[in-house]
């Protein structure tokens, strides 16, 4: 959806600061595979997650979790495919602080419930290779 409200840069900057203040931005994400033994089974809607990540993830994490390499190109970022094992063996407490709050370059995304989230971890879970 184009009509989505872009957040300022002062924003962008006090949300990067207040919630990365241990990270510098030059970091390329670190890749720990972990045994995803911290992940949720059963919980969340796939469905209402596919949408909400239509919505908020698409436009940098691409349809189906392979990156749009334009997004990761402009802002300098690693691509990793949401299905791959680095980021799938994430636990789904990282997942969520993730979009939450950010994690290297990703901005958090705001506005979703407690739920939401939930929905939207349900999918990207579908996205593994």
């Amino acid at each position: 959806s184009q009509a989505q409200e872009k957040p300022t840069k002062a924003e962008k900057k006090a949300a990067k600061t207040q919630e990365q203040p241990a990270q510098t931005q030059e970091k390329p994400a670190q890749t720990q595979e972990k045994p995803a033994q911290t992940q949720e089974k059963g919980e969340g809607d796939v469905e209402a997650g596919r949408g909400l990540y239509t919505i908020n993830c698409k436009k940098c994490h691409g349809d189906q979790g392979e990156g749009n390499p334009r997004m990761y190109k402009l802002v300098k970022a690693t691509l990793v495919h949401l299905g791959s094992p680095a980021a799938q063996n994430k636990s789904d407490a990282e997942i969520r602080k993730a979009t939450t709050a950010g994690f290297g370059k990703m901005e958090a995304v705001k506005g979703l419930t407690p739920e939401q989230v939930t929905d939207i971890l349900a999918f990207t879970r579908t996205l593994k290779q």
